[in-house]
């Protein structure tokens, strides 16, 4: 497993969601309600700060409303990808992550959605403004990231499998940008 890679000094901070510190979210100092809310975002945070730039509870345009977890990959990644195979596959773009600890239920996803929907908004206001062309594979991505996901929530959203993704990760239709990872779903592998 993944935690295998951290020196002992990490992951007592992982394991310990009690004993965390503050987080910084811009110009404001929080801490989280959630112990599992905390914990998801320290553990993202580790695996993938070596992997580009991670901002947490990252605050949406608009209403008040924040991303878990925001991650901009950098060009040039501090650690060797290939150990950290999953990760660095969904690490290749501009993502938002929305751990759950709890199968999401279909408001929550559909919040998640919605912040999706303003980040790529403002995606494309910025490149009108600085005059620069994209295409729609570099726009970002969500992933919902939860400990199960039913075949009712799955169809809901019109989800499906594919076959050069990891079984357990299942993509929404391509417009929507989101794939949602059933963790309970993955195979029991050194990347998982």
């Amino acid at each position: 497993m993944m935690l295998d890679t951290l020196n002992t000094t990490d992951k007592l901070s992982l394991r310990s969601p009690s004993i965390v510190p503050l987080g910084y979210t811009g110009d404001r100092i929080s801490m989280s309600k959630n112990p599992f809310d905390q914990f998801a975002k320290q553990f993202f945070e580790a695996f993938l700060t070596p992997l580009g730039e991670v901002r947490t509870n990252f605050e949406v345009p608009g209403e008040p409303k924040f991303i878990d977890i925001w991650f901009t990959p950098s060009p040039q990644p501090s650690i060797i990808t290939e150990k950290w195979e999953l990760f660095a596959k969904i690490a290749t773009l501009p993502c938002l992550l929305e751990p759950f600890r709890n199968q999401p239920n279909y408001s929550e996803v559909r919040s998640c959605l919605s912040k999706l929907f303003h980040v790529i908004d403002d995606f494309q206001r910025q490149a009108k403004r600085d005059d620069k062309a994209f295409t729609e594979d570099e726009l970002p991505q969500l992933w919902i990231i939860t400990p199960s996901a039913s075949d009712d929530l799955l169809s809901t959203f019109g989800a499906f499998a594919r076959e050069d993704w990891l079984t357990g990760i299942y993509f929404l239709p391509t417009g929507l940008r989101t794939a949602i990872i059933a963790i309970n779903k993955l195979p029991r592998t050194p990347e998982t």
